[in-house]
């Protein structure tokens, strides 16, 4: 399990991602890893969900790009297609019991144009041996994706601060992101754990360094436990 989630901005793109990855075999296990990947060269960042394929998928996509090519639904079905039968096969696997998803981040360089500031944002879903690849539709400059436990009630910051307000920049969603996140690790501690964030502005990727994630966590937990002084409750162990 994981949550990872894209949002346009008025000047860039956010992506984030928590950073645990669960292995399950005789017994479970889990380790902290990076689930975002930056391709500068091709100005591209990818957060991968669900088992290895998914991971397969990001990095052949990658050596197949070239600098200044732009993704496309076509491209992203062939990929997908190929990479999903080759891991089947490779793993002794059954494509149908595959399943996983890609969010995938690509800058075009700024452009400059109200409510394009030159970011495209994809989706690349696979399950039932399909694969369902997606561009993610913006409304007045704002457009969204998720991926991992989309069931998390954590969404309902998302939801609400994002989707009904109006469009925001880069530094105010990596604190929406942030929060989401990691309260979605409250709501579901055994899959989801830990922080990843890179942001994209101006063509260039970035990645949030620990001393502003410190930040953005004791944030977070000040506006929970601003929260919960309003209401007057005790916040749950």
């Amino acid at each position: 399990m994981t949550l990872q989630l894209a949002m346009f901005g008025s000047d860039g793109v956010v992506l984030a991602s928590d950073t645990l990855r669960c292995f399950m075999g005789k017994l479970r296990a889990s380790e902290n890893a990076q689930k975002i990947v930056i391709e500068s060269v091709l100005g591209l960042a990818y957060a991968s969900s669900g088992d290895d394929c998914a991971r397969e998928i990001g990095s052949n996509l990658t050596a197949r790009l070239t600098p200044g090519e732009t993704l496309s639904n076509g491209l992203l079905l062939d990929v997908g297609n190929q990479t999903l039968s080759r891991f089947a096969r490779k793993t002794n696997s059954k494509k149908r019991n595959l399943r996983g998803k890609l969010i995938i981040v690509q800058s075009r360089g700024k452009v400059g144009i109200k409510y394009d500031v030159g970011f495209g944002v994809w989706t690349l879903e696979y399950s039932q041996g399909k694969v369902l690849p997606s561009g993610v539709p913006r409304t007045q400059g704002k457009g969204h994706a998720w991926a991992g436990d989309e069931a998390n009630s954590a969404q309902f910051f998302i939801e609400w601060y994002y989707r009904g307000m109006s469009l925001m920049p880069v530094e105010s969603l990596k604190k929406m992101a942030a929060h989401t996140i990691l309260m979605g690790g409250k709501l579901n501690p055994t899959g989801v754990e830990g922080l990843q964030i890179v942001s994209c502005k101006d063509g260039v990727f970035t990645e949030v360094e620990e001393k502003e994630r410190a930040s953005l966590e004791v944030l977070s937990v000040g506006l929970d436990n601003y929260i919960c002084q309003q209401f007057g409750c005790e916040k749950p162990e």
